[in-house]
Formats: structure tokens, sequence, C-alpha cells
């Protein structure tokens, strides 16, 4: 299974012949990276989901979880204009060339062909030739077999294929038919379609035209274009010898009942037709019907049906045949699906689910919240769990639904469209912003971990309850708005008899527990993590990190330290990254963050640099920030710290998402194996991603934009289908080597360089699902430093000493002694022991003991050979006393070391970064204090740098400063975290319109985009729909003064006259350019709109009135026009070159930023 499949696991319904369907409520279905699935577990319980699955050796994959009222269906197939289509375009060859190119990059399935008619139509509808029709043809077939995409992951290529199209008989002569049958004779491949017997003057006149052929059927025959890959539409009035020769032939027929009744054409007699062994499928024939709907196409077929069966009543049709009779649900499903399939010569590839075929699917969702007022999904949230009830949502589906219950449609495995991505028959209609909104409420793409479903317990679905309110103690409310009083009528005095009330006042005002010391504000997902092999075992025997067969239920929290829980979430702080491991051996805790360091070594010391960072305590100021006087005064008075404050400093500070950042254990822990030997370690968690950051500009001014932008962004991409990923790394360093190196391997505030313990991959972080709600699972969550399992223990590294302590009483204070009672904190496995009582005692314990030793037995310990918790026997002596070691005193070299390892951008905004800070500081004794003494020990330049900018007079030659060391390691900058492959997975893509914007641009580059994962978002003058000159008009997700670019990753700006020049006069969208330029952001412009408002001599722009030849100066990528034919010949990689605008511009964005735009003086020429 390769990782870049999926899994779905919920209520399938599985067409298998004309009769029969199979009810699948519990299967589980695999889809490969082609797009084809790779199995199907028909029946497995929830309850072993995770065994099925790993015994599959599915572990690295997103598991799509249907909900209640949901279930998957085969694609419907259209086989007259849904997943696969049969299009009849028009006798113009450029017009069906821009069909053919529009299905193909929508990722259609379709068949689409150029009409032959060279006779019998209007004057301006009649070819000018059969030479003309036919080399058009042959062009039109050459252009769809073009449309191939070399590297295309899903073979998107196949897609679209050419199909011939004699549109009547009645409009071909003769020879254009020769000419036509000569194609297909020489290509069995190509695939016809026309009609057939649509109406009864149609075929008397077809047999007046054609007077040697014995029936309308016959002469096709008579041309050669009735063969197994032939469709004929209508078929309504065909004679008997017909029937015969088209079964013979193995010809299809698409049955068009909507286009039939409005047409008043007659009812086809599909049934005789079946029971002649004839292929058949529905056809919508929109432009003879009123409807593009397969669902309209179903229910009209049963009326159609019924028509003929009521006709016939008197007949006592058979029963164990079709004529005469209604046709049965299973039949219209399969006629709608496999059958259309066969009618298109493509059953071994679609129609089904099956092994080996593509995944061609609808994501059928029949609860209220699809909005279609013609069905609605019971109260029973259960419903549709049994095939029994599985079978009525599908009846009702079919009768009752319409597209609003189509949530999603995937064409060989590629989520294409549906209500949950803003698409209907393949075209964009909806705004970005309802996307993750509408799959939030139809898939929840996350693995149902042991986790997962022990909170399931005490989750309780608002939505789904059909119960009315109560009070806390289960009386039902009646009034919840006007308080109980003595009153003639009017206002009178309040009663406290009013129990409802004051319930309801006193949970109000008791809401709020203490929030954290540190790390108040945060955001969380759930995941799982799981080791590569068992490459660890020689370091531990902890099968967390040693059995490959397991998948560990995760919880991950991450969080700024200093802010309270209003604070801002872009912030320069340190990130908390703590991750709760819900193992089978207990709960073991990671309580990191997001940098490798920390500013103390002696936990005693906490309480100093805590109060120090926090607002000051006169005026409680400033809040989420370190900018001021006492924090500075402290780390200049506390060297230690030195090396921490280069990394906060860094652009480390401010990242751009929690799914950017690395994390770190920080401390030095133990690893034991099984022979008793032991290791020290430290833990790493390194993006799939990359390591970036914002600019400080750009986050100053998203705290005031949306200061909820990580959390917002976690959740976002994790509802968009990206799930956040990390590598999980150790480095270790054997018990005897402890001593070996020039720092103390057990000072925090020091790194194990890379260089000298190498990182060592062993498994895998995968973040795959939001909470649910945020108190009891984010606020709640409690990770403590002393929780670990066998295998894994301490070192004497003094600063996690002191935290085993101070962790574990913190929480305490926060939440009550039973905590770890608590549904998120709770581990998966039993737990047993003699703890009683205490607040918030939510366990009975029945039993007459509650000590040991006992006299029953009950709860004895379990000795470290069957899993008991042992402590490594480490040997202790020495004199008690207050000490560091001599290591201990050193406090610069590692500081230097970091700060020589910096590209030259990542330097300069270190040196803006800390005379920012200490610009804010207005104590002179305090900020000359650092200038002064601390940073010359680090970079005597750094000193000069920043002592220019915040007048620290740093003297020529500083007394006792050390020698430099000039060493450095390409690890420590966040450029060799790029992702070897470049990604725009998740990005967020901000597009410019205004009225007269070019809409087959945006439609174009915008499919691209998603195409690559990114999410991108319309920004124009007004929320609500914006006018194209040419192409599509979209609905907008924001209006111009209501977001700004530093929300977003990269900014598009289309051409079109009229919307170039509204952009170019608004001063608003100008500064939207500009902001985007100064921050490094890549910009993608078609047209003249860009010069405008970057007019810098060093940059190139494209000619806006020449072709598609791309220019890239400083990642703003340029070019004069993108038609379809740009287009399709856009590879749509990502990749640099002189053609293809979307792959250019998406490898800058791939980039993160231009930093060569700032480094070489373009960003400070640029006011924003």
């Amino acid at each position: 299974m390769s990782p870049s499949g999926s899994i779905f696991y919920g209520a399938i319904i599985n067409p298998k012949t004309l009769t029969r369907y199979d009810p699948l409520p519990n299967c589980l279905l695999s889809v490969g990276a082609s797009g084809n699935i790779d199995w199907i577990e028909e029946d497995v319980e929830a309850h072993a989901l995770q065994d099925t699955l790993a015994q599959k050796g599915c572990v690295d994959v997103d598991v799509v979880v249907l909900q209640a009222g949901e279930f998957l269906i085969p694609g419907f197939i259209d086989t007259h204009t849904t997943t696969t289509c049969c299009y009849y375009g028009t006798l113009h060859l450029e017009a069906t060339k821009l069909l053919a190119d529009i299905v193909h990059a929508n990722g259609q399935r379709a068949f689409i062909g150029k009409c032959n008619m060279d006779r019998e139509c209007p004057e301006y509808y009649v070819e000018p030739s059969v030479e003309a029709s036919i080399r058009d043809t042959k062009d039109f077939i050459t252009h769809v077999r073009s449309l191939s995409c070399p590297g295309d992951a899903h073979h998107t290529s196949h897609l679209v294929q050419p199909i011939l199209t004699p549109r009547f008989a009645i409009s071909c002569t003769p020879e254009l038919l020769t000419s036509i049958g000569e194609l297909a004779s020489a290509d069995p491949s190509l695939h016809i379609q026309t009609h057939i017997s649509e109406n009864p003057s149609e075929v008397d006149f077809v047999k007046e035209l054609f007077p040697n052929s014995p029936n309308y059927a016959g002469v096709y025959d008579s041309f050669g274009l009735l063969r197994s890959n032939t469709i004929l539409a209508h078929a309504v009035w065909l004679e008997d010898a017909e029937v015969k020769l088209i079964a013979e032939r193995r010809a299809g027929i698409s049955h068009c009942p909507t286009s039939n009744f409005n047409l008043s054409s007659g009812v086809a007699r599909i049934g005789a037709y079946l029971d002649q062994g004839i292929k058949v499928g529905l056809g919508t024939d929109v432009s003879g019907g009123f409807s593009p709907s397969i669902l309209n196409c179903v229910q009209n077929a049963s009326i159609a049906s019924k028509v003929i069966a009521i006709q016939a009543r008197k007949l006592n049709p058979d029963p164990t045949k079709f004529e005469n009779r209604q046709l049965p649900v299973a039949t219209l499903l399969y006629l709608a699906t496999m059958g259309g399939a066969e009618v298109c010569d493509i059953d071994k590839k679609v129609g089904s689910f099956e092994a080996g075929k593509s995944f061609d699917a609808l994501l059928v969702n029949t609860r209220t919240s699809a909005g279609a007022p013609g069905l609605w999904f019971p109260e029973d949230d259960a419903a549709g769990t049994d095939k029994d009830a599985l079978k009525g949502l599908l009846e009702r589906f079919l009768f009752s639904g319409d597209d609003r219950n189509i949530s999603r449609v995937y064409v060989q495995g590629r989520f294409i469209g549906g209500k949950a991505l803003g698409f209907t028959n393949g075209l964009l209609l909806s705004p970005m912003s309802s996307i993750a909104h509408s799959i939030k409420h139809t898939v929840t793409t996350a693995m149902s971990t042991a986790k997962v479903a022990d909170l399931d317990r005490d989750t309780i679905d608002t939505t789904a309850s059909s119960h009315g309110m109560t009070t806390d103690f289960g009386a039902k409310v009646s009034d919840t708005d006007i308080w109980l009083k003595v009153s003639d009528g009017g206002t009178g005095p309040s009663l406290l008899e009013d129990h409802i009330g004051r319930e309801k006042i006193s949970r109000f005002d008791h809401e709020r527990i203490p929030e954290r010391v540190v790390h108040a504000r945060g955001a969380a997902a759930h995941g799982y993590f799981k080791v590569f092999d068992d490459s660890a075992s020689k370091y531990t025997f902890a099968p967390v990190l040693t059995d490959p067969s397991r998948t560990t239920p995760v919880f991950t929290r991450f969080s700024t330290v200093q802010g309270s829980k209003g604070s801002a979430d872009t912030v320069r702080d340190v990130r908390g990254f703590a991750v709760k491991m819900y193992t089978d051996e207990g709960n073991w805790d990671i309580v990191g963050n997001d940098i490798p360091v920390f500013f103390i070594q002696e936990a005693i010391k906490f309480p100093d640099i805590i109060h120090a960072v926090k607002p000051e305590p006169h005026n409680e100021v400033p809040q989420g920030q370190s900018a001021h006087n006492n924090f500075w005064d402290f780390v200049g008075l506390q060297p230690e710290s030195a090396h921490m404050i280069m990394w906060v400093m860094s652009d480390r500070g401010v990242p751009r998402s929690y799914r950017m950042i690395q994390g770190f254990g920080v401390n030095t822990y133990t690893l034991v194996n099984a022979s008793g030997e032991r290791h020290f370690v430290k833990f790493h968690f390194s993006p799939e991603l990359g390591v970036h950051s914002l600019m400080w500009d750009e986050a100053l001014k998203i705290n005031g934009q949306d200061p909820d932008f990580h959390r917002k962004d976690l959740n976002e991409a994790i509802l968009n289908g990206c799930p956040a990923k990390w590598t999980f790394s150790i480095q270790t360093i054997a018990e005897k080597n402890e001593h070996d190196f020039d720092f103390d391997i057990l000072d925090a505030t020091k790194i194990w360089p890379e260089e000298l313990v190498p990182l060592q991959p062993i498994g895998e972080m995968v973040l795959n699902r939001t909470v649910d709600e945020y108190f009891p699972e984010t606020e709640q969550v409690a990770f403590c430093t002393s929780h670990v399992v066998p295998g894994i223990g301490f070192s004497d590294d003094p600063l996690l000493q002191g935290r085993n302590f101070s962790y574990f009483d913190t929480q305490i204070t926060r939440l009550g002694i039973n905590f770890q009672q608590i549904p998120i904190n709770r581990p998966v496995c039993p737990v047993m022991n003699h703890q009683r009582g205490g607040q918030h005692q939510d366990r009975i314990m029945k039993g007459e003991v509650n000590y040991w030793p006992n006299r029953k037995e009950i709860g004895p310990p379990v000795h470290p050979k069957e899993g008991g918790y042992a402590e490594y026997a480490q040997k202790v002596n020495g004199m008690k006393q207050r000490v560091r070691g001599a290591k201990f005193q050193e406090h610069y070299n590692q500081a230097e070391f970091f700060l020589n390892s910096l590209a030259p951008h990542e330097k300069a905004h270190l040196v803006s970064a800390i005379s920012f800070e200490l610009s804010h500081c207005d104590d002179p004794v305090v900020y000359k204090t650092y200038v002064n003494k601390i940073l010359p020990n680090i970079s005597l330049e750094l000193a000069r740098a920043v002592s220019e900018k915040v007048g620290g007079a740093l003297p020529d030659h500083p007394p006792d400063i050390r020698s430099p060391h000039g060493k450095r390691s390409d690890r420590l900058s966040q450029l060799y975290y790029a992702p070897k492959t470049p990604t725009i997975a998740s990005r967020r893509i901000a597009i410019l319109v205004a009225d007269g914007f070019n809409g087959t641009e945006v439609q174009a580059v915008r499919a691209a985009l998603a195409g690559m994962g990114a999410t991108n978002f319309l920004i124009g003058p007004r929320r609500g729909e914006v006018k194209a000159a040419s192409g599509p008009s979209v609905v907008v997700d924001h209006h111009f003064e209501g977001q700004r670019s530093t929300l977003y990753d990269a900014l598009f700006i289309p051409s079109g006259t009229d919307h170039a020049k509204a952009l170019g006069m608004n001063g608003r969208t100008v500064h939207w350019v500009r902001e985007a330029f100064g921050h490094c952001k890549a910009i993608g412009a078609i047209g003249e709109v860009l010069q405008h408002a970057v007019s810098l001599s060093n940059m190139k722009f494209a000619d806006p009135s020449g072709g598609d030849d791309v220019v890239n100066s400083y990642g703003v990528v340029t070019t004069g026009k993108y038609g379809v034919a740009s287009a399709v010949s856009d590879v749509a990689a990502i990749a640099s070159g002189p053609k293809g605008f979307v792959s250019n511009f998406a490898h800058e964005i791939s980039k993160h930023r231009c930093w060569d735009r700032e480094m070489d003086g373009l960003v400070s020429q640029v006011a924003f």
C-alpha cells in the first residue's frame, strides 16, 4: 500500500448483477496511489479495524471514516451527454477541443466526440464537405490523445477519450458514413456514439434516405458502425429484427427517459432489451431533457418501466423476466453504474467496486446537514448501520435525493467534485472557505485509534440528539429565558427558589479552571505514532519504540509559553511541543519544545525565568512578548541563557505553522535494552513540510489580524486532507561515553551536534484528527515528564529532575489529584492500584480491600520480567552540596555555533529581532548590559550590529571576551530541512479578482494548484459573485478589506482589462501586492497588473501582450497569457523553466520565500 493511497471505512453499496447489489455496512476499501482499488474487506467490525489494517500492512494512510447516513456507491455513468460522461460536442473543431480540455482539467472520465453532419441540418450547422468533416475528426482525435500528462501520478491522461459521433443517420450522407466507418475499421479502440429510433417520424425518414437498408440499425451495420463499443441513444421504436441485430453485435443502448418524456418520443422497452441480453445504461440527454442529473434519470426510468407494466397488466408478465414489469431498485442501480460501464465498454475498469478496478465513486450523504429538503436523516444515529437500513437509505437517495446529497465525487481515486468541494458537474461554483466546513460534516479523515474509541464513550453528539433541554440532574427544562419571579404580569422580585436559573448561573460562574502558568495558549490534534522497524531494540526494550506492528494513538498539543490563554498565536516565543502516547504499557509523555535547548540549567531557576518573561508585575505589561526590561535584565545577568536567546531571536521564534516546526524533548532521558545496558537519549521530531517561519513584520500584523492563525491553520490542513507529519528520530550516547564531549550531555542549554551524535530516524508521527471540543481535550490534557514506560528512564539532567516534580504538581493544582481519570488523560491500557478518593474521583472501585498487601492478593505489584517498571541500577556517590559541574560553566560556544550556522537572511533577521526587543527596554542598564557583556562573547560582529541600532555604546575593543571558534553546522539552519521533493501541500493561495477578470485562467490555475494540494481563496471587491469577462464567474471568499496578504503564502492575479484597471486604482489591492512582495512571498500574475504595484528597476516582467513564455524575477512569476492550450501543456510539476506558468509559480511557493529579494535590497525599496 503506497503512503499516498487512502482507505475508506463504513457503508458501501456494490452493484453485482441486474437483480442484486451488496449492501455492506462495515466495509473496508483500500485505494492505491494509482487510483485503483487495492483490496476490499466486506465485513470489518469497528473493534477489529486496527488489526485488519495491521494485517494489510497499512499504516501511513488516511482512513476516511464514514458517518451514519453516509455511504459510497460506484460513480454514475451518463451514456448520453457522474463520473463518466459521453459528450456530443458540436461540429466545430475548436469548440469541441475546448470542451475536451475543460473536462480533462477537471479530472472527469469522459468520451467526447466532434459531431459529423453534412446534410439535413440548418445551413449554419452543415459541414462544408466529407473531407473537411473527416479531417477535423482526425484532428480532434489527435488532440484528445495528446492530453497525456507525463508523470501524472493519477494517470488522468487516459480519462478523456475520443469517440466517433455521426450525429444521426439522417444528418450524414452515405459518403460521410462510409468515411467514418473506415476510421472505425482502422482503429477498433475508437468508440462510436449516435442516435437511433427516437421518434417514429425519424425512423420513417431514415428508411426513405436509406432504402437499401432493412431498418435503422441496419444502416449503421452496413457502414461498419454497429459493434461492441457502439452506443445507441434512445432506441424507443426498435423493431424486433433490430433488437436481435443489436444483441448480436453486442452494441449498447443509452436509455434516456427524461428526454423521451419531455419530447413525447415514447417509452423504450428496456425490460425486453434486457431479456435479450442487450447492454443498457442511462443517459440524461440534457439537450432534449431538462436535467443533467442521473438521479432524475433513475427516477424517470422507474416511471417509464411502470408505464409499460401498467399497459401490459392484462398480459400476466413472466416474473422471471424484465419485460412488462417495473424495474426494481437493483436493476435501476445497475443501469446507472455497471450497465453504463458495459455500454461504454469499460466494465473491466469501472462500474462496481472490485480489486483492480478504478476507484470511481460517489460519497452520498443522506444526513439532514446535506440540505436536500426531499431527504432527511432519522434522528437515530445508528440508521444505516445494518444491511436492511442501508437498503432503505439507497432507495431514499435514488427517489428523494438530489445533487446536494453527493458530498464527494472521486474519479481514478482523485477527489474532483461534489458538494464538499463546491463543484457541480465538474465546474467550480462555491467559495473555497466552505470546503473545510463541508468536509468536516462529511468525513472524518482520521484513523480510528484505540484512544478515539476510548473517548467515544464520553462523547455526546449534540447535533444528533433528539432530546430536549434538561438540568444537570436530568429534569426537563420548560423555560431557560426568564427567571422565576413574583409578578402580576409586569416586573417583580426574582425568586431564589428558581433552581433552574440558579444552576445555570452557578455552572457558568465555575466554567473556568486555573489556566496553565506557562503554555496557557494552545492547540492540539489526535493522531498516531509508528516505528519503521525494530532498529531501536539495541537501545531499548520499550515496545512503543521497537514494535513496527503497533500503531500507538497520540494526542499532541502545541502552545506558546509567555502569553495567557487570550494572547495571540504568532508572537515571538518558544512553542511547546507536547506529545502524549497512549501505549499498551501506559501513557508516555514527551513534553518538549520547538527549540532543543532551554534558558536555564537548573530547575530551581524556573520560577525566576518565568517571572522575568511574564508581564511585569506593576502593570501586567507586556502580554505575549519578551520585549521588556525584566526579561532582558534576567538573561543579561544569567549568561547560561545565551544559547537559547539565539534560537528564540532567530526565525524559529515566529514559525509559519505548528505543522512546520521541529519538536525536541529538550532534556536528556535514558533508554535501557533487554540486556540491561543504558544509553542516554534525546528525542527529535522533524516535519514533513520543512521548517518555515514568518517574517517579523508579518507576525506582528497577524497578531492583530488573526490572533488564532496557528490553531486555525492546524485544523484547516487536517480537514482538507493534509495531515501533519513528523519523522521521529533519536540521538543516543552509550553510558560509557557520557564524558567524551567538551560539553556536559546533561546540560539542557546545550545540543548534541549531529556531526558528533547522528540522528537515527526510527518512526513517524501523524496528526490526522481535530479535537471535538476544545476544553475537555486541549485544555484539560495534562502532560508530565515523569510519565514514562518500561524501557525509558531519566538521567541526572538537573532541569529534568525538577520538571518531573513540577509538572505533576501543577496538574494537581489545575485539575485535581484525579486528573489522570479525565478522558483525554486516561490510558487505554488497564489501570489498577489502591489510590482512592480525592476531588473528582470518577472510578467506582468495587471490592473489600484498598491496600497492599491484602489477604485476597488483589492488585499486586508486577515483576519487571512481566512488564513492571524498574529503575536502572545506577551507581551514585558524592557529597551532598549545591554545585554545578565544571562543563556547566561554559555558556557561549554553542551560542556562536548556532549563529555561525545561519544563512545570511537568518542572521539579518536575528540582528533585527534582538534590536527590536532591546529597543523596547527603556532602562539603559538593561540593554547596555546585554550589548556590552553577553553579545560580544557570542560574536563581536553581532554585538556591533545590535549596538548600532539600540545605542549600546559598545567599546571598540571590549575587554575579557572569548575568542571565536568559527565552527558551524548546516543542520542548524531552517534551510536544511526543506522537503527533498518540493511540495505546496496545504499552502494558502490568495487569488485577487475584480469584475472583468479572466475566468478561464482562474479556473485552470485553481484546478492545478488544488491538484498539488494547495488551498486557494478568492479575494474580491465584495463577498458574493464577481463577474468574469470570459469563462465562469465566481463567488469570492473574502473582500479586499476583510483579509490581508499576511494570512496567505502566495498571491495570484489573473488577467483582464477592466479587472486590472480596478485593482490598479484600489489602494488596498496595491497594498496587498506590495505587502506580499515585502514579505518575500511568491507572486504569480498574468498580464500587466503587477507592473504598477511593484515598479522596481531590478524587476523583470513578461510581455503582457506576448505569449505564454514565463519570466521569474525574484519569486515574481509572470506570463503574457494562459489559455486552455497553456494549461494543457503545463505539466503542473513543481519545477522552474521557460514554460509552464503554474509549474514555475508552484516552484516559488514551495521555496516558502524568496530571500534574495530581501538580501538584494528590493524589499527595503517598497512601502508596505
